[in-house]
Protein backbone atom coordinates (compact mmCIF):
# COMPACT_ATOMS: atom_id res chain seq x y z
CA UNK A 1 0.00 0.00 0.00
CA UNK A 2 1.24 3.50 -1.04
CA UNK A 3 1.93 6.14 2.32
CA UNK A 4 -1.08 7.86 1.23
CA UNK A 5 -3.19 4.68 1.79
CA UNK A 6 -1.45 3.87 4.84
CA UNK A 7 -1.77 7.56 6.25
CA UNK A 8 -5.68 7.38 5.01
CA UNK A 9 -6.25 3.78 6.86
CA UNK A 10 -4.44 5.55 10.25
CA UNK A 11 -6.92 8.56 9.85
CA UNK A 12 -9.60 6.25 9.66
CA UNK A 13 -8.17 4.03 12.72
CA UNK A 14 -7.71 7.29 14.61
CA UNK A 15 -11.29 8.93 14.00
CA UNK A 16 -12.88 5.10 15.12
CA UNK A 17 -10.88 5.44 18.24
CA UNK A 18 -12.31 9.31 19.30
CA UNK A 19 -15.45 8.55 18.43
CA UNK A 20 -15.63 5.31 20.13
CA UNK A 21 -14.37 7.09 23.25
CA UNK A 22 -16.63 9.66 23.19
CA UNK A 23 -19.49 6.96 22.43
CA UNK A 24 -18.30 5.04 25.73
CA UNK A 25 -17.99 8.35 27.46
CA UNK A 26 -21.68 9.51 26.95
CA UNK A 27 -23.29 6.54 26.96
CA UNK A 28 -20.86 3.79 28.78
CA UNK A 29 -19.59 0.57 27.53
CA UNK A 30 -22.14 -1.49 28.13
CA UNK A 31 -24.35 1.17 27.27
CA UNK A 32 -23.35 1.68 23.65
CA UNK A 33 -23.66 -0.17 20.79
CA UNK A 34 -21.24 -0.82 17.60
CA UNK A 35 -23.65 0.38 15.08
CA UNK A 36 -24.03 3.48 17.58
CA UNK A 37 -20.22 4.21 16.74
CA UNK A 38 -20.64 2.98 13.30
CA UNK A 39 -23.02 6.00 12.65
CA UNK A 40 -20.19 8.14 14.88
CA UNK A 41 -17.70 7.63 12.54
CA UNK A 42 -20.28 8.07 9.85
CA UNK A 43 -19.93 3.72 9.07
CA UNK A 44 -22.26 1.09 8.75
CA UNK A 45 -21.93 -1.40 11.11
CA UNK A 46 -20.68 -4.40 8.90
CA UNK A 47 -18.21 -1.79 7.09
CA UNK A 48 -17.15 -1.14 11.30
CA UNK A 49 -16.47 -4.58 11.38
CA UNK A 50 -13.55 -4.24 8.85
CA UNK A 51 -11.46 -2.67 11.19
CA UNK A 52 -12.29 -3.65 14.36
CA UNK A 53 -13.26 -7.39 15.62
CA UNK A 54 -15.33 -6.74 18.21
CA UNK A 55 -16.81 -3.87 20.90
CA UNK A 56 -14.36 -5.31 23.06
CA UNK A 57 -11.03 -5.24 21.63
CA UNK A 58 -12.03 -1.69 20.59
CA UNK A 59 -12.16 -0.81 24.07
CA UNK A 60 -8.99 -2.38 25.00
CA UNK A 61 -7.14 -0.92 21.78
CA UNK A 62 -8.74 2.71 22.94
CA UNK A 63 -7.44 1.96 26.67
CA UNK A 64 -3.79 1.05 25.83
CA UNK A 65 -3.15 3.86 23.33
CA UNK A 66 -4.65 5.97 26.35
CA UNK A 67 -1.92 4.69 28.83
CA UNK A 68 1.10 4.64 26.39
CA UNK A 69 0.55 7.92 25.17
CA UNK A 70 0.05 8.94 29.05
CA UNK A 71 3.27 6.94 29.71
CA UNK A 72 5.48 9.22 27.27
CA UNK A 73 4.10 12.33 27.96
CA UNK A 74 5.34 11.45 31.75
CA UNK A 75 8.74 9.62 30.55
CA UNK A 76 9.28 12.78 28.98
CA UNK A 77 9.69 14.63 32.29
CA UNK A 78 10.85 12.24 34.36
CA UNK A 79 14.53 12.93 33.56
CA UNK A 80 17.36 15.06 34.82
CA UNK A 81 16.18 16.49 37.66
CA UNK A 82 16.05 16.30 41.49
CA UNK A 83 13.66 13.90 43.31
CA UNK A 84 10.87 16.11 44.16
CA UNK A 85 11.26 18.13 40.87
CA UNK A 86 11.18 14.77 38.98
CA UNK A 87 7.60 14.53 40.89
CA UNK A 88 6.55 17.50 40.84
CA UNK A 89 7.60 16.83 36.40
CA UNK A 90 5.46 13.90 36.39
CA UNK A 91 2.71 15.23 38.07
CA UNK A 92 2.24 18.23 35.94
CA UNK A 93 2.44 16.09 32.53
CA UNK A 94 -0.09 13.33 34.11
CA UNK A 95 -2.66 16.49 34.74
CA UNK A 96 -2.00 18.41 31.48
CA UNK A 97 -2.36 14.80 29.56
CA UNK A 98 -5.92 14.46 31.53
CA UNK A 99 -6.71 17.60 30.79
CA UNK A 100 -5.74 17.09 27.41
CA UNK A 101 -7.33 13.53 26.96
CA UNK A 102 -10.52 13.91 29.46
CA UNK A 103 -12.88 11.95 27.13
CA UNK A 104 -10.22 9.14 26.82
CA UNK A 105 -9.33 9.22 30.03
CA UNK A 106 -12.70 9.52 31.69
CA UNK A 107 -13.18 5.69 29.36
CA UNK A 108 -10.11 4.36 31.46
CA UNK A 109 -10.93 5.39 34.55
CA UNK A 110 -14.82 4.24 34.36
CA UNK A 111 -14.88 1.52 31.67
CA UNK A 112 -11.63 -0.72 31.64
CA UNK A 113 -13.52 -2.91 34.39
CA UNK A 114 -16.54 -3.79 31.77
CA UNK A 115 -13.72 -5.95 30.84
CA UNK A 116 -12.35 -9.51 31.57
CA UNK A 117 -9.70 -12.23 31.39
CA UNK A 118 -6.69 -11.53 29.26
CA UNK A 119 -8.36 -7.96 27.95
CA UNK A 120 -8.26 -7.05 31.53
CA UNK A 121 -5.44 -8.25 32.69
CA UNK A 122 -3.07 -6.05 29.86
CA UNK A 123 -4.66 -2.73 30.60
CA UNK A 124 -4.09 -3.20 34.34
CA UNK A 125 -0.83 -4.53 33.92
CA UNK A 126 -0.38 -1.32 32.08
CA UNK A 127 -2.07 1.24 34.57
CA UNK A 128 -0.05 -0.62 37.27
CA UNK A 129 3.56 0.10 35.12
CA UNK A 130 2.21 3.42 35.07
CA UNK A 131 1.61 3.92 38.53
CA UNK A 132 5.12 2.35 39.48
CA UNK A 133 6.79 5.03 38.09
CA UNK A 134 5.42 7.29 40.42
CA UNK A 135 5.68 4.64 43.52
CA UNK A 136 9.59 5.09 42.11
CA UNK A 137 9.40 8.79 42.29
CA UNK A 138 7.56 9.19 45.45
CA UNK A 139 10.13 6.44 47.00
CA UNK A 140 12.92 8.71 45.84
CA UNK A 141 11.48 11.74 47.07
CA UNK A 142 10.83 10.68 50.70
CA UNK A 143 14.49 9.27 50.58
CA UNK A 144 15.84 12.93 49.87
CA UNK A 145 13.91 14.23 52.54
CA UNK A 146 11.57 16.62 50.10
CA UNK A 147 8.19 14.93 50.43
CA UNK A 148 6.15 13.53 53.73
CA UNK A 149 6.95 10.24 54.79
CA UNK A 150 4.17 7.64 54.45
CA UNK A 151 3.05 4.62 51.92
CA UNK A 152 4.60 5.68 48.69
CA UNK A 153 2.26 3.17 46.86
CA UNK A 154 -0.62 5.11 48.53
CA UNK A 155 0.86 8.72 48.35
CA UNK A 156 1.42 7.84 44.28
CA UNK A 157 -1.99 6.64 44.02
CA UNK A 158 -3.98 9.51 45.94
CA UNK A 159 -1.98 12.06 43.52
CA UNK A 160 -2.96 10.24 40.44
CA UNK A 161 -6.24 9.78 41.73
CA UNK A 162 -6.54 13.52 42.49
CA UNK A 163 -4.97 14.14 38.98
CA UNK A 164 -7.28 11.80 37.06
CA UNK A 165 -10.46 13.07 39.12
CA UNK A 166 -9.90 16.12 36.62
CA UNK A 167 -11.16 13.72 33.20
CA UNK A 168 -14.25 14.33 35.14
CA UNK A 169 -14.34 17.87 36.07
CA UNK A 170 -13.51 18.76 32.26
CA UNK A 171 -14.71 15.79 30.44
CA UNK A 172 -17.25 16.69 27.78
CA UNK A 173 -18.61 20.31 28.56
CA UNK A 174 -16.93 19.71 31.28
CA UNK A 175 -17.99 22.80 33.90
CA UNK A 176 -14.21 24.06 34.87
CA UNK A 177 -12.07 26.22 33.25
CA UNK A 178 -8.68 24.41 31.97
CA UNK A 179 -6.17 26.74 33.45
CA UNK A 180 -7.79 27.09 36.40
CA UNK A 181 -8.29 23.33 37.14
CA UNK A 182 -4.80 22.49 36.25
CA UNK A 183 -3.60 25.39 39.05
CA UNK A 184 -6.09 24.18 41.67
CA UNK A 185 -4.66 20.20 41.15
CA UNK A 186 -1.55 20.85 41.21
CA UNK A 187 -1.33 23.29 44.25
CA UNK A 188 -3.56 20.86 45.87
CA UNK A 189 -0.93 17.55 44.75
CA UNK A 190 2.29 19.55 45.37
CA UNK A 191 1.61 21.81 48.48
CA UNK A 192 -1.15 20.00 50.04
CA UNK A 193 -4.56 22.27 50.90
CA UNK A 194 -2.97 24.05 54.03
CA UNK A 195 -3.44 27.98 53.89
Amino acid sequence: MDEGGNRSGQERRERILMQAAEVFFRKGFHGSSVDEVARAVGLLKGSLYYHIRSKEDLLVELLCRTLEEAQRAVARQAADADPRQRLERMLEAHVDFVLREPVRVGVLLNEYDRLRGPRRQKVEQMWRDYERQFVRAVREAQQAGQVMDGPAELIAQSLLGLGSWAARLAGAGGRSRPRQLRQTLLRMMLHGIAA
